[in-house]
Parts: C-alpha cells; sequence; structure tokens
C-alpha cells in the first residue's frame, strides 16, 4: 500500500484522530524530498538543512520542519487533489517563533494606527487571527520589514544552492507549534469531509 493510499484510508477511518494523523504524517516519520534525493544520508542532509536555516534565521533547530508535498510525496491540499511533487512544486517549511511573529505582529499593530495603510489588510488579519505572518501586507518603508529583508537577503538561494535545490522555497513563521497543529489540521479536516463526500456519491 503506498503512502498515499495509507492516508486515505487513516482519514476515512470512522475513529480518525486528525491530531494523531498531523503527528504521523506531517510532523514524525521521512522527510520524502530529502529521502528521494539523498538516500540513507537523507536524514544527516535533512539535518544540515535545519542547521542552515536555523543560523540564517536564528531560530532554533527544533522550531523548524519541512511540510506539504516535499514532506509527504503529494500534496494534502484539498484544492490539488493529492497532486503528486513534480518539478513544479515548492518546497514549504515550518518555522515557529514567538519573538518573531510578535515583533511583526506589533510592527502590523503600529502600521494600523499610523497613516501607512496596510497592504492587502483583510488577508493579513486573516493571517495574524490564525497566528501565523505573511510580509504581503508591508510597505517597503517599514523598518521592521527592511530589516528583515536584509537578514534573508539570498536566504533562499543559497538553500537551492547549498543543496543542489531547484525548486522554489518558501517559509511561514507561526508563533507556536500548536498554530502550525490547527492551521493543518484545517486541512485536513477539509480532506477528510472531501474523502468522505467522493465515498459517498456526493462529490
Amino acid at each position: 500500500m503506498s503512502l498515499l493510499e495509507e492516508y486515505k484510508n487513516e482519514l476515512l477511518n470512522p475513529s480518525c484522530d486528525l491530531v494523531r494523523v498531523y503527528t504521523k504524517y506531517i510532523m514524525a516519520g521521512e522527510v520524502w524530498y530529502f529521502k528521494e534525493r539523498f538516500g540513507k544520508d537523507w536524514f544527516e542532509k535533512y539535518n544540515d538543512f535545519k542547521l542552515f536555516i536555523s543560523d540564517k534565521l536564528g531560530v532554533h533547530f527544533n522550531d523548524i520542519a519541512i511540510a506539504g508535498s516535499a514532506k509527504l510525496g503529494f500534496s494534502a491540499n484539498p484544492n490539488k487533489n493529492y497532486k503528486l511533487f513534480d518539478d513544479k512544486s515548492d518546497i514549504d517549511i515550518i518555522i515557529v517563533s514567538q519573538i518573531l511573529f510578535y515583533k511583526f505582529w506589533n510592527s502590523y499593530l503600529l502600521d494600523s494606527y499610523s497613516s501607512i495603510k496596510v497592504n492587502n489588510y483583510v488577508y493579513v488579519c486573516k493571517c495574524v487571527f490564525r497566528k501565523f505572518i505573511t510580509f504581503e501586507g508591508f510597505k517597503k518603508s517599514n523598518k521592521d520589514y527592511c530589516e528583515w529583508q536584509k537578514k534573508t537577503k539570498g536566504f533562499e538561494k543559497d538553500l537551492q544552492l547549498r543543496f543542489d535545490i531547484e525548486h522554489e522555497i518558501h517559509y511561514r513563521i507561526y508563533e507556536s507549534w500548536e498554530a502550525a497543529q490547527m492551521y493543518y489540521i484545517s486541512g485536513l479536516a477539509l480532506n477528510q469531509k472531501k474523502l468522505e463526500e467522493i465515498r459517498n456519491g456526493n462529490y
């Protein structure tokens, strides 16, 4: 049985525990991309990958994880119909940092009380409410945003070159692991509902 079939069966199990599914498939186990690319050396390479990010972004090694299709080999996004990881897929990274989250949250807060208009206001509010940061709302003149851009300049390119990665790399900063868990479990719940509808002929 493939990992995808196993994953679907778990979600369709009447006694399915979404927290357990999140832990088993998103947090624990092998990282498909690194296993596929580096074989038996995948774990050492993955640790090196996390150490590089830790040093560059100033976050703890244990507060970094690969998620999405690079983790599983297929997309768990309910809108992507379990699309297999391919040349056009991105590598998604979870970054957990309460310090960074509240730094940028406070920066958005100050902007909202000034004459500066926050870009994509509704989307930014939705993200912050769910306890993760999007940088899409900052003006280029925002001090915290400018400092972060300077600090992380070339970050994705450096990762790609160092680990011979050809895919786009994206990261998201969460306030806590609980916030990340809530985000991914909401996606699992949508997946579960869609699978049940397909099984029952209602989709």
